[in-house]
């Protein structure tokens, strides 16, 4: 049992157990203060680990080393400072001869009456003999009670409690505050060190957008690469790439837009598909892939030539042709032969109009007619990359009918 509260060598005075009211009071609230202290001051320190916690999980970007780390001193720290300054104050105890002193010190006015009355209480309690009534030690111990409820020992410790409720409270509300009005990632840490996650990353507000994201495209063409840092503006962002099922990433340091808000790379001449992601620091995109379509290629180009019927020409087939040459009105098929079985193309006339062509057997054949000089050319479909280049620019030449007259 606390000592404050034992109750072996009372004696049967009236003075003897109102004094010894006073002297437990002043203990408890004497070990009341100071566990209240060490209390408050566990919550400040347990704040303050908390707020240089989710600081370092910040400047790491939430990498998961730091953000197990960050937790790890948390909860080894906060616990053992609370058993450093909370235990031995809680086992700590003021003495009947303590109490008395720390009353004194606390009113000059008793002028040592409390410790003489406490030394005659203790007599007292250490002979279990009462304190006879009327006595002079009587008359000691009932001033003394009487003295200790008009110097206001009753209100005893209550501002240094009062103190010690406030910067609590004020602890409490400076913290509150800090997470209702900071940033998404102060909110986020503090998510992270009481409800982890396996991947710190996923929901951070510090984000590495990459665009064009999965993509396919012709073989041996360009692909530009774009990153765009979400909450932060790193100086430093870097494009790695491998083919898929390689074990090393080839590294590339993309160059850098204004303010940093957006970073660019370029992959060049396509050969195969690639896998990539972006990189700055702990924080990473996504897994993309490149897909790299084989490039179709026109084979053959026949051409059947349709004369107006004033030149008296029968229709005539120019084989492994390209170039078109004839008279104002020949309507010419072109006649295409693909490198690989197609349904469909087109046939880009002069550079801007477009005419599909459709499969005839192994063939992909359209109609012009001649009007002026011009080009053309030949696209085909790639899967997933759409309508590609496939064929040389070839001239068309138009020649005016110069047939005689009479």
């Amino acid at each position: 049992m606390n000592p404050i509260d034992r109750g072996e060598g009372k004696v049967n005075s009236e003075a003897q157990g109102a004094f010894d009211h006073w002297l437990r009071l002043v203990q408890r609230r004497w070990w009341l203060r100071r566990l209240s202290e060490a209390l408050v001051a566990v919550v400040v320190l347990a704040v303050l680990f908390t707020a240089a916690a989710i600081g370092y999980m910040t400047w790491s970007l939430f990498d998961k080393t730091a953000v197990a780390d960050a937790r790890t001193l948390l909860f080894w720290a906060v616990p053992l400072l609370a058993l450093l300054l909370l235990l031995p104050r809680a086992l700590r105890f003021m003495s009947r001869s303590a109490a008395a002193r720390y009353l004194e010190s606390r009113s000059r006015e008793l002028d040592a009456l409390v410790i003489s009355a406490s030394e005659v209480s203790e007599r007292a309690r250490q002979t279990g003999q009462p304190v006879a009534g009327g006595s002079l030690a009587a008359r000691l111990l009932a001033r003394a009670a009487a003295t200790c409820a008009d110097c206001g020992a009753r209100s005893l410790e209550f501002s240094r409690l009062k103190r010690a409720l406030t910067i609590f409270v004020m602890t409490l509300i400076i913290a509150a505050g800090a997470v209702l009005l900071g940033s998404d990632a102060t909110r986020y840490g503090l998510a992270l060190l009481f409800d982890p996650v396996p991947d710190p990353l996923a929901g951070s507000p510090y984000q590495l957008a990459v665009e064009p994201g999965d993509i396919s495209v012709i073989e041996g063409e360009d692909q530009a690469v774009s990153a765009l840092p979400q909450g932060f503006r790193p100086e430093r962002v870097e494009l790695l790439t491998r083919a898929p099922g390689a074990t090393t990433w080839t590294i590339v340091e993309m160059n850098a837009g204004e303010d940093n808000t957006r970073h660019d790379a370029l992959l060049f001449n396509l050969e195969g598909p690639r896998e990539y992601y972006v990189r700055s620091g702990s924080v990473e995109s996504g897994r993309h892939l490149i897909d790299v379509v084989p490039r179709p290629r026109v084979s053959r180009i026949d051409l059947r030539y349709e004369f107006p019927p004033a030149t008296g020409r029968a229709p005539e087939l120019v084989e492994d042709g390209g170039a078109i040459r004839a008279v104002k009105g020949t309507q010419v098929e072109i006649r295409v032969l693909p490198d690989r079985p197609l349904e469909t193309g087109q046939l880009v006339l002069n550079g801007n109009e477009r005419i599909a062509l459709r499969g005839a057997g192994d063939e992909l054949r359209a109609k012009i007619r001649l009007e002026q000089d011009g080009h053309y050319l030949i696209e085909l479909p790639a899967g997933n990359a759409g309508m590609t280049r496939a064929s040389v620019e070839h001239p068309i030449q138009v020649f005016d009918d110069t047939r005689p007259s009479v």
